[in-house]
């Protein structure tokens, strides 16, 4: 009889660590990110892991700078690749390792108990003022339309920022518009404080000789490391003639 008893004791024993093992493959992980600088919570930074097993698991910050998986929705215990980027911050790519024993309180009794806590610091990324600071033809009365970008500072604009530019062609005289035609390109080269460079807004042509007249508006995203205080000027319209 006791040797039964012994018996079932192991076996219940096993199937709860099995069913440890199983919810601690993934779940139970969270953390904080803040400002590296500050140490304040950064709300609405991107967090992804990708776990042992090629799992890609992704949440965002809440307004605490905190960010959790629940049981189940996490990344499987072992090595991983944590990365979290921001906007107005360094990206951070780091590897780590998932054990699920930062709860010195965890119990088999309370899967949901055993905690991955993987807090991470973010570096704040250049300050930069950058402008669509002109649009124009480079010929008349036929032409391709240009933008000129300029980097007002005081830091560097990593190479990336995204412009795009629409284009409305409309009858002069009356008003009365015939086509719209629309540009996307990228700065390929950074922009240091102070700068400025001329970028081909490709497919964007203009013939005065017809009449008519062109309205373009162009607007420049900067690449998300960059913080800029004076984003009204990431917009401009030029009308031609």
């Amino acid at each position: 009889m006791n040797g039964l008893r012994l018996r079932l004791f192991r076996l219940r024993a096993l199937v709860s660590l099995l069913g440890a093992v199983a919810v601690l493959s993934s779940g139970c992980v969270w953390g904080v990110v803040a400002d590296a600088k500050t140490g304040a919570p950064i709300v609405g930074a991107n967090v992804k892991y990708t776990d042992v097993n090629g799992k890609v698991v992704e949440t965002k910050t809440d307004l605490s700078g905190i960010y959790g998986f629940g049981p189940g929705y996490g990344p499987a215990a072992g090595p991983a690749i944590l990365e979290v980027h921001a906007q107005g911050y360094e990206t951070k790519t780091q590897p780590c390792t998932i054990e699920y024993n930062d709860n010195p309180g965890a119990s088999l009794s309370n899967l949901a108990s055993f905690w991955e806590v993987q807090s991470v610091a973010l570096s704040p990324g250049p300050v930069a003022d950058v402008a669509v600071t002109d649009l124009f033809p480079d010929n008349l009365p036929v032409g391709k339309v240009w933008a000129r970008l300029t980097n007002y500072g005081p830091d560097a604009v990593p190479a990336g920022t995204k412009v795009w530019c629409y284009m409305h062609i409309g009858q002069v005289g009356t008003g009365l518009g015939t086509s719209t035609y629309q540009s996307y390109f990228v700065e390929k080269y950074g922009l240091e404080a102070g700068q400025t460079r001329s970028l081909e807004a490709e497919g964007l042509e203009i013939d005065t000789n017809n009449s008519q007249y062109y309205e373009i508006k162009c607007t420049a995203v900067p690449v998300e490391t960059v913080t800029d205080p004076n984003p009204n000027n990431l917009y401009y319209t030029e009308v031609i003639p």
